[in-house]
């Protein structure tokens, strides 16, 4: 199991919520890890935001960098929100700075989160 911190734009809020919203939302497909790669969040059948995990990283330390457009409902007990996460087919960035641009110019407000991982599992020591 990866153990996540969490930093959104230096603070640290809904810190608790969010976790579980990444642990959930991964446990079944891949522990927390992403592969390298774009990938959208969607809630119901709208784009609520993107996903960059830059490649090259440590397999065992890496960063995944959330975009949350405007509208982004964070999942909790009182919201019952839900959202899954696909492969993006539309867009690739080179880059943690291009993505970044582009999405303040797609969805001016958005929320930066980056997500911290660091596995423990056997070749992470």
């Amino acid at each position: 199991m990866a153990k996540i911190a969490i930093l959104t734009n230096g603070l640290r809020r809904r810190v608790g919520a969010f976790t579980m919203l990444v642990i959930i939302g991964f446990a079944g497909t891949a522990g927390a890890q992403l592969d390298p790669g774009t990938f959208v969040i969607m809630q119901g059948d709208r784009v609520a935001g993107r996903i960059f995990v830059q490649s090259g990283q440590d397999q065992c330390r890496y960063f995944e960098h959330w975009y949350l457009q405007p509208g982004y409902v964070y999942p909790s007990a009182a919201t019952r929100a839900a959202f899954t996460v696909e492969p993006a087919t539309d867009a690739t960035f080179k880059d943690l700075a291009e993505f970044l641009r582009v999405m303040s110019e797609q969805a001016p407000g958005g929320t930066h989160v980056e997500v911290a991982a660091v596995e423990r599992r056997k070749g992470c020591e």
